[in-house]
């Protein structure tokens, strides 16, 4: 039997939003020690911005934060977060921010507009061990 590396899923199919949206509860992750959370905005019509939010839960179902982007993301492009104990973000990388904490069982992705404007994005997370 093959030993998994990592594993892909999308968080948030590719759509045009123009409010606050939270991906389903990712479930089953105690396996995985870290993640790469991957915002690619392919049209941005506004101002206001978007900002990723990545959620974990505890035994109670009681959701906590586990990385707040620190910058709204305003324009197309590939935008990474890491969440993963001990890790930096590599120089000349697209990883905005690192979280060097290990992710819990259950998470999710919640990306919050700064206005009403309309935006064309996706998220993915590739899970590591």
């Amino acid at each position: 039997m093959a030993l998994a590396i990592h594993e892909r899923r999308v968080a948030l199919a590719s759509a045009s939003r123009t409010a606050t949206v939270a991906s389903p509860r990712l479930s089953d992750l105690f396996k995985w020690r870290g993640a790469i959370v991957t915002l690619n905005v392919t049209a941005a019509s506004g101002a206001g911005g978007l900002t990723l939010s990545v959620r974990g839960y505890d035994a109670f179902g009681s959701a906590y934060n586990l990385l707040v982007a620190s910058a709204a993301v305003i324009a197309t492009g590939v935008i990474s977060y890491v969440i993963h104990p001990g890790v930096s973000a590599p120089a000349g990388s697209n990883v905005a921010q690192v979280a060097s904490i290990p992710i819990p069982q259950d998470l999710d992705i919640v990306v919050t507009h700064g206005d009403a404007s309309s935006y064309t994005y996706g998220v993915s997370l590739e899970l590591l061990p």
